[in-house]
């Protein structure tokens, strides 16, 4: 599936098209969006070469892939740097990834997405901890030491 998707990404022009609608961008003065058309294959790549490591040649169903790779694409944010001084940016916070902001404007933060909740001390749901109890085995706890340290051990 994932070298079907590549080949129908070049025989599409996908790359030169990006590149067109960069240019088209930066021609009208849409400098940020230009920016942003320029990283969105490489991201795309990135993502295809990631899916083939993990699945490699294995056959999945259409919807099962789309959403494989829907999620590893999530897990990447486009980022901007301001194209001209004395500019605004509208975008997520995600997206400010400079610390020398003067002034920020927040609207319409939910509790929770900002500022983020704190990422889960498990690799596991809870529903799956207490799946694998109920088959006898004791989950332990992941404290991600083991991972920083480039160790390998059987933990859950």
């Amino acid at each position: 599936m994932v070298l079907a998707l590549y080949h129908f990404l070049e025989q599409t022009g996908l790359r030169e098209r990006l590149n067109e609608r960069a240019q088209e961008a930066y021609r009208s003065g849409s400098l940020q969006k230009a920016q942003e058309l320029t990283q969105v294959y490489g991201i795309v790549c990135t993502v295809l070469e990631q899916l083939y490591g993990v699945l490699g040649r294995t056959v999945r169903t259409a919807d099962a892939f789309f959403h494989i790779f829907r999620v590893v694409l999530s897990q990447y944010d486009i980022g901007t740097i301001p194209a001209q001084l004395d500019s605004v940016t509208v975008g997520s916070v995600m997206s400010l990834r400079r610390a020398d902001v003067p002034h920020l404007l927040l609207l319409g933060a939910n509790e929770g997405a900002f500022p983020a909740a704190a990422a889960p001390h498990s690799l596991l749901t809870d529903a799956e901890r207490a799946s694998l109890q109920r088959m006898g085995l004791q989950p332990g706890k992941f404290d991600g030491t083991a991972c920083s340290q480039g160790m390998l051990h059987q933990r859950c």
